[in-house]
């Protein structure tokens, strides 16, 4: 199973034999996490959008993080539980939705590969542990494969989908075609690049 998180939604597909038997999208993703962060820090969106992502990229062994930049009322310093608990619950939801809808597909307990999870909130801290904990079964990051040059804004999980389209298309047109995808594929990722930095600082 894939699940996508993305910003407002969470999309799910089901395989099997290689072929989707189910998909669904749930109306709850990354920007209802942030939003608890804003309330339970009492702070804006875009502060909290900043916390979760420091939270996500601080050493595991670390007990707090340090948001001095941010000038939160709660602190300089802040306890990574407090932040968990408040996150941890929201993911417990997103993937009791899950759990519903793999039963609603009548495949509960008939996925033994496990759920492989992508997205832009597919990075926010504990989100394997909780789905494992919650499901009840394998848990990985999904991360974009059979690409080469590419720069590392685009090789993490977020943007998982939009390459695997990229590479599904072009491997359909090569197809239909009769040549090769390498060349295809670099000139497709070349203008992706192009693209992408075209944003960047």
């Amino acid at each position: 199973m894939l699940l996508d998180i993305g910003g407002g939604t969470s999309s799910i597909i089901i395989f099997s034999e290689g072929a989707p038997v189910y998909s669904s999208v749930l109306p709850m993703g990354g920007q209802n996490i942030t939003n608890d962060l804003a309330i339970g820090l009492r702070t804006s969106l875009e502060n909290a959008e900043k916390v979760k992502l420091k939270l996500s990229d601080s050493p595991k062994e670390e007990p707090e993080i340090n948001v001095k930049e941010l000038s939160l009322e709660s602190g300089d310093l802040m306890p990574k539980k407090f932040l968990t608990d408040i996150i941890r619950c929201r993911l417990q939801e997103i993937f009791s939705l899950v759990a519903l809808e793999i039963k609603k597909a009548n495949y509960t307990g008939k996925l033994p590969a496990g759920l492989v999870v992508c997205g832009g909130a597919s990075r926010t801290f504990e989100v394997e542990q909780t789905a494992r904990f919650t499901l009840k079964m394998p848990v990985r990051l999904g991360t974009p494969r059979g690409a080469t040059g590419l720069i590392d804004e685009i090789t993490g999980p977020a943007y998982s989908a939009g390459v695997g389209a990229i590479l599904y298309g072009q491997n359909l047109e090569s197809s239909r075609e009769g040549g090769s995808t390498r060349g295809k594929v670099a000139n497709v990722f070349g203008k992706v690049i192009s693209w992408v930095r075209s944003f960047l600082p």
